[in-house]
């Protein structure tokens, strides 16, 4: 059965995950998520994925600093470090393993995000101690729609959060014809 349009007259405005992440995840998101606004004649709100991640441990208001990390596979993560406060002290980066960890220098960290253990078993090797909060595979949609209602709505068409460039490369030198 389908939702009729009465069934939505609850919701205020569309919050997506904006990434960074998965190119593919990232872009039928977003395209799911301005199709919905444009269906219901809401806004749409993009939120990036690592405060997505990092929001429960920042309310927490807990005075170490916490990395919120995707992984970007092969050894790479995005990550972000945040203050207690809340601070971002750098935009998200995509990283080595040991860079990211590089990033908390000697303090203890709080880490999250679907890397938080491949993180921690790296600061093991250099000596520190990463409480890992939480290892989800994303974050709780909960976060995500806190998150949105604090979004500005800009102009309605949030745009993705790509920190590397894409793995597929384009065959040169073929005819589309090849393909068929």
């Amino acid at each position: 059965m389908f939702a009729t349009s009465d069934e939505f007259t609850g919701i205020d405005r569309i919050a997506i995950t904006i990434g960074p992440g998965s190119f593919t995840g990232i872009r039928v998101g977003l395209a799911a998520a301005r199709a919905l606004g444009l269906a219901l004649a809401k806004p749409v709100v993009g939120v990036s994925t690592l405060h997505a991640f990092a929001i429960p441990l920042i309310l927490a208001h807990d005075p170490k600093p916490m990395l919120a990390c995707i992984d970007a596979r092969h050894g790479n993560v995005y990550a972000q470090i945040f203050e207690s406060a809340g601070v971002d002290n750098a935009p998200p980066q995509f990283l080595r393993l040991a860079e990211a960890v590089k990033l908390v220098g000697n303090r203890t960290c709080r880490v999250t995000g679907n890397a938080a253990e491949l993180v921690a078993a790296e600061a093991k090797k250099f000596g520190l101690e990463f409480e890992v909060c939480s290892a989800c595979l994303a974050p709780a949609i909960a976060h995500v729609a806190f998150l949105g209602l604090l979004a500005e709505e800009g102009d309605g068409r949030p745009r993705p959060v790509y920190l590397k460039a894409v793995d597929a490369t384009p065959i040169s030198g073929r005819r589309s014809s090849e393909f068929m």
